[in-house]
């Protein structure tokens, strides 16, 4: 349990520091989930990058 609030803590503090949800400048319910799923999209891009580098390359 602890350790699945970690990774979710890590997300929203990713989008915080260098995400745009520290401070909203949008309004409205729908634009304000717009903002916070393509944050998270982005976190996870960033996340599926550091892995793919982590990945051992094939032997051919």
């Amino acid at each position: 349990s602890q350790r699945k609030r970690k990774r979710i803590e890590q997300c929203f503090g990713w989008g915080k520091a260098i995400g745009p949800i520290r401070q909203v400048m949008v309004q409205g319910l729908d634009k304000v989930d717009q903002l916070l799923t393509l944050t998270m999209t982005a976190y996870n891009l960033t996340r599926l990058r550091n892995l793919a580098n982590l990945r051992p390359q094939c032997v051919q």
